[in-house]
């Protein structure tokens, strides 16, 4: 079976089940993307973040799905202190896992 990089999945909406469809459809390789609506402060997002970088990345391990993590902030989840949440940009770019 060939192997498949789906390269844009909103992670946080996948349920455990889709993780597994997927693995059954022959995706071994995910990118990931950050996205949460409505956020209202950068602490949403940093714990979204966090989420995609541990949840999600087990989940996918779970299903021999190797996930890659694009951190950012989603035009329909623009907090209002999102100056902060691009100062902290960089550092989840050194962080193992996150790609973009």
């Amino acid at each position: 079976m060939k192997e498949i990089v789906d390269s844009h999945v909103h992670v946080s909406l996948l349920p455990f089940e889709g993780w597994k469809s997927m693995a059954l459809a022959g995706v071994r390789k995910i990118i990931g993307c950050s996205l949460f609506f409505g956020a209202k402060h950068a602490e949403t997002l940093f714990d979204h973040f966090h989420q995609m970088l541990t949840l999600s990345i087990s989940n996918a391990a779970k299903n021999d799905i190797k996930l890659y993590v694009a951190i950012g902030i989603h035009p329909m989840g623009i907090p209002d202190d999102w100056p902060r949440v691009i100062d902290a940009l960089p550092s989840y770019l050194k962080m193992s896992g996150v790609i973009a």
